[in-house]
């Protein structure tokens, strides 16, 4: 009986590309599972990260003396302590009467959620507080816009005006480069 060899060169060339091989499965495997097991990062918001001019609307209904649709349109400003201020028009009784320019104060707390409460007053052209409204909203897109609900809604003399509902739409207005 005849024995087959196969030269030296080739049987270490053939090991070294199976080594080769196996290493690579294991890398590509680990690789996977390391992927399919990493929970995405959280988003974490704060008052700096929304610290900057934005434009909003919101809309809704009110139980003053009947249902009655509210709305607005304005800007507002946020510094970094989460003092807000800006100017709108509003609609805030249709039927009786036009829509007008108010300006608005105000407080936006940030939870590193990206959940958070914005607390406008708002104030005719006479400077007399016309109402307070109340959102609870949530920081999405890179903390560049903000959707929110009507938490409460208060009257001039600080009574709750019940069964108020409205959403809110805000965006950042020309959002830093990078974001």
């Amino acid at each position: 009986m005849k024995r087959i060899t196969a030269p030296r060169g080739r049987v270490a060339t053939l090991l070294v590309l199976a080594t080769l091989v196996v290493i690579g499965v294991v890398t590509v495997t680990a690789s996977a599972a390391t992927r399919h097991s990493a929970a995405p990062p959280s988003p974490t918001c704060s008052v700096t990260g929304v610290t900057g001019a934005w434009g909003q609307n919101y809309d809704g209904w009110t139980n003053n003396g009947g249902q009655q649709p509210i709305s607005g349109v304005g800007r507002f400003a946020v510094d970094g302590q989460g003092n807000a201020s800006g100017t709108q028009t509003s609609v805030l009784n249709f039927g009786a009467g036009p829509a007008v320019a108010l300006t608005s104060t105000g407080t936006l707390s940030v939870n590193a959620d990206c959940t958070g409460t914005l607390t406008a007053n708002l104030y005719n052209q006479s400077s007399a507080l016309v109402q307070t409204q109340v959102w609870a909203v949530v920081f999405v897109d890179n903390e560049t816009e903000i959707r929110g609900t009507l938490a409460a809604l208060y009257d001039a003399r600080g009574s709750n005006i019940f069964y108020s509902s409205g959403t809110l739409n805000a965006d950042k207005l020309f959002p830093p480069t990078g974001q």
